[in-house]
């Protein structure tokens, strides 16, 4: 193979700047979907069969957790990482969707909303179990229930129809459920009901989406103990599973048994290496002589296997440099990058890391500047930042709190300067909501920005202000008091 040239920079930047289809899991494609996904040893144990709960903020890999197992190479990678023989094999396991927003299967969120209002968690436990019971109908026949409540397994057939359907006929439901865990038991099979996007069920009416969560939590607390191999497996945002006051002593058990997604920086170098190495043959010989350690693992390409963060470093100063200017007074890059993608809570999502190089590497390509053999100069790396901020808040308002439009355009009318007094922007954040559709859960300047904390917006300096990392900076249109301009 030819030896690599400046030529070719414009080549690799394009790759780079798509190497994970914007980072939105939702968006890759099912070809070449595993050779991009990393699984960890960390998530593995979300796959064990007594784990019941999955948190993890938006952009944190539930839903790469959650397509994974829908391939077989996927889910049998994972198991390989997983300790003590908790994930069932494969071969013996089914995995089903019992809700997602993807498709037609499932009641959209309008639908559900209506159908919920006024109703109590005790009323939407019903629900789900009808929800379950519609999920398990498509693939295999339900013994023994009536006509009746077959037909209201049709996907066609309307929320209320089904809620009234299981509450006439509840106990036949229960025990064609006793049944099928009784035969799964008597063949040593498995099956597991997935549940994802569940923040959109009602993702404008806090109230509502508390109603229908504590319906879906309840209902398993309820009856995992009863069904030992007919399991669920709950992906729940981070921040929901705080606020929705999951309580009662079965949720707490099923809640000590949960598995959290984080993401270290290792592991977060090493998702970016296998994307950059697995996207195409001119990135793999553009890193060959600064690869960390891996190997091929079949239908995954190339799996990373280098143990610490900095086995990561020589990859990443290879396309970024070294330093974040001409002296190292401006910072290293391979720490910077981390440092400057992370939200209030210390955290850095996949998502943002994988848009971050896809952005430096377009702005990189659109006007060039750095030498080769770097890819990226410093002023397309603190663009991209600004880039990651902006895109970070709108899917916040778009996917996660429609509500956060209202705040947003309230900050951007006065461009606040941070750090700031608590008092001050607690003061900001007095908002009429009184003509908002949507609302938050807290509606307080205290409340708000409490709540804002809690999800990493913002975060609390020693001295007793309030601060806000570079991920937040642009997309809320907030100031760094005393910086300097962008050299771009």
């Amino acid at each position: 193979m030819a030896k690599l040239t400046r030529d070719d920079a414009d080549k690799l930047l394009d790759l780079i700047s798509k190497m994970g289809s914007q980072g939105s899991a939702e968006a890759e494609p099912s070809d070449g979907f595993l050779p991009r996904y990393l699984p960890l040893p960390e998530h593995a144990r979300a796959l064990d069969s007594q784990v019941i709960l999955v948190i993890g903020d938006r952009g944190a890999g539930k839903t790469e957790l959650f397509r994974a197992i829908q391939f077989p190479a996927g889910l049998q990678q994972i198991r390989k990482l997983a300790k003590g023989g908790g994930v069932p094999d494969p071969s013996h396991s089914a995995w089903l969707v019992g809700y997602s927003t993807s498709g037609t299967e499932y009641p959209p969120e309008l639908v559900f909303r209506e159908f919920s209002k006024g109703k109590q968690p005790t009323d939407l436990q019903l629900i789900w179990l009808g929800l379950l019971l519609r999920c398990l109908h498509r693939v295999r026949s339900i013994a023994d229930l009536p006509e009746a409540m077959l037909d209201a397994l049709s996907p066609e057939s309307p929320l209320p129809v089904l809620f009234n359907r299981v509450q006439q006929h509840l106990e036949s439901c229960f025990a064609s459920l006793n049944r099928l865990d009784g035969e799964l038991d008597r063949s040593s099979k498995w099956i597991f009901v997935t549940y994802d996007e569940l923040d959109r069920v009602s993702a404008g009416d806090w109230d509502q989406l508390k109603t229908i969560l504590r319906g879906l939590v309840q209902f398993w607390s309820s009856n995992c103990r009863r069904w030992r191999r007919l399991r669920p497996k709950i992906f729940l945002r981070r921040d929901l599973f705080n606020r929705v006051a999951l309580f009662g002593p079965d949720v707490s058990k099923i809640a000590a048994q949960r598995v959290e997604l984080v993401w270290t920086p290792r592991n977060l170098y090493a998702l970016s290496a296998k994307r950059l190495v697995n996207h195409d043959l001119l990135l793999r010989q553009y890193f060959e002589s600064v690869m960390p350690g891996g190997e091929e693992r079949g239908e995954l390409g190339w799996y990373p296997t280098a143990a610490t963060e900095e086995d990561y470093r020589k990859l990443i100063e290879r396309m970024c440099g070294k330093y974040m200017g001409a002296e190292p007074q401006k910072g290293q890059s391979f720490t910077w990058i981390a440092n400057h993608l992370q939200d209030g809570n210390g955290q850095v999502l996949p998502r943002s890391i994988v848009r971050f190089f896809e952005g430096a590497a377009e702005i990189e390509r659109q006007n060039r500047k750095a030498e080769w053999p770097r890819l990226l100069h410093h002023t397309s790396m603190r663009a991209a930042v600004d880039q990651v901020s902006v895109s970070r808040v709108q899917e916040i308002e778009d996917e996660e709190f429609p509500w956060m439009k209202t705040v947003r355009n309230t900050l951007q009318a006065t461009h606040p300067q941070v750090p700031i007094e608590r008092r001050d922007l607690e003061y900001l954040l007095v908002i009429d909501w009184s003509r908002a559709s949507e609302k938050p859960p807290e509606t307080s300047g205290h409340g708000l920005l409490q709540l804002l904390m809690e999800l990493g917006i913002f975060y609390l300096r020693g001295d007793g202000r309030v601060d806000a990392r570079d991920l937040y900076l642009k997309g809320f249109g907030l100031k760094r008091r005393g910086g300097v301009a962008r050299p771009y």
